[in-house]
């Protein structure tokens, strides 16, 4: 299982005690902060290898870590939300 991040978090305590019509419009926002996250947490991991020369195969480990780290949990989290009954 992948690790969960402070959003996902969030999204999966705070979707349950939304009516339906709150989910509707907290979707989107949380989207935002998924991508928002995503890019710090790339950044983050990719900060050490900009301030020096690398070979280019390790250019993208950000995104990489991201991707094995994060990912998976992500999709499990909405999929386990989109078939939970709406209060």
């Amino acid at each position: 299982m992948a690790t969960q991040t402070t959003v996902d978090w969030l999204y999966e305590h705070l979707f349950l005690r939304l009516t339906h019509e709150q989910q509707k419009q907290f979707e989107g926002l949380f989207h935002q902060a998924k991508d928002t996250e995503r890019e710090h947490i790339i950044q983050a991991a990719n900060l050490p290898i900009e301030q020096r020369q690398v070979r280019a195969e390790f250019k993208n480990i950000g995104e990489q870590y991201y991707s094995d780290t994060y990912t998976l949990n992500s999709r499990e989290t909405i999929d386990a939300l989109d078939s939970s009954p709406n209060p």
